[in-house]
């Protein structure tokens, strides 16, 4: 149900904004990070590049043009970024899809069919003797609030309803004609609409579970060309005699947190086992002050006027 209050203003024109998924704003900045890097040190790579190898050249070579393909290298990686990213936003979309389907099935059933079906409930009851009722709507106590339910008992009410076949109680003296057509068209309309958004909503769930597969498959893939790209730069920078210092924070966002988590493990481990060897010296020191408190006060015991005589 949606809340009360004042309704938030949604802008006519213009696609909804999408939220990222973690992972994939985690990458976003990895890659704002790699491509930054390759702006700051393009120029000096590509200059040390030149003063290397320009002595190296042949009659009528010429030096490859280093900038470009660092520029190169770093577009790789934001195609990929950008195939991710779409299926990220497509995968959002399409899940905001599925909930909106969801809740408006729930408000018809709970809003729409659920008052239908206690209108048509107690019209059987009034019809039929109680146990005759119950063969026909098969509910007893309170009538089932939850969509789930209410959606089953109706789909179990229209089959007996709707079945010409079907053998009925016998109805009471005092019962008006029979109503069951009157009852049918009271429910099978919601009914009918709820259920077609229900497989619409299957559908999404489909279309939400092969996104899911593409979406896996884009990360990996933007993954691949981050680590070769990130190598590649860091090869261009050991060619010019510079420390790669520089470019360890250039790892990926989930190798980073892999690596803290190790060396946590690593400091606990080490914590552990100090504490398991200091241990056994604490209790050698327990014995030694026990048995100096002992020995103490056994000298005083046998020390001359301590006695009774």
């Amino acid at each position: 149900m949606p809340k009360s209050g004042k309704k938030r203003g949604r802008k006519k024109s213009g696609r909804k904004k999408s939220r990222l998924s973690t992972m994939v704003i985690h990458r976003i900045e990895d890659t704002k990070a790699l491509l930054s890097s390759i702006d700051v040190l393009k120029a000096s790579i590509e200059e040390k590049l030149a003063e290397r190898f320009e002595p190296r050249l042949r009659p009528g070579e010429t030096l490859p043009d280093y900038g470009l393909a660092l520029d190169l290298a770093g577009r790789d990686v934001q195609a990929a970024l950008d195939r991710l990213v779409d299926l990220d936003d497509e995968l959002f979309l399409k899940t905001v899809e599925r909930e909106g389907l969801q809740q408006s099935r729930e408000e018809i059933l709970k809003e729409e069919v659920y008052p239908r079906l206690v209108n048509v409930r107690g019209a059987i009851d009034r019809a039929y003797e109680r146990r005759g009722a119950r063969l026909i709507h098969r509910m007893e106590g309170r009538t089932p609030r939850k969509p789930t339910d209410i959606e089953h008992v109706v789909e179990n009410l229209l089959r007996v309803l709707g079945d010409p076949d079907a053998t009925m109680p016998l109805r009471k003296a005092s019962a008006p004609r029979d109503q069951r057509e009157e009852w049918l068209r009271l429910l099978a309309e919601p009914h009918e609409l709820a259920r077609s958004m229900g497989k619409e909503q299957k559908k999404c769930e489909g279309v939400i579970a092969r996104l899911g597969i593409f979406r896996r498959r884009a990360m990996d893939d933007f993954d691949q060309v981050y680590a070769q790209i990130l190598r590649y730069v860091k090869a261009k920078l050991v060619l010019t005699g510079e420390s790669t210092e520089s470019l360890r924070h250039l790892r990926p966002h989930y190798q980073r947190r892999k690596m803290a988590r190790q060396a946590r493990q690593k400091r606990e481990a080490r914590a552990e086992t100090r504490s398991a060897a200091a241990e056994p010296e604490r209790g050698k020191q327990v014995r030694e002050a026990v048995r100096s408190t002992v020995a103490k006060w056994l000298g005083k015991a046998g020390e001359p006027g301590d006695s009774d005589d």
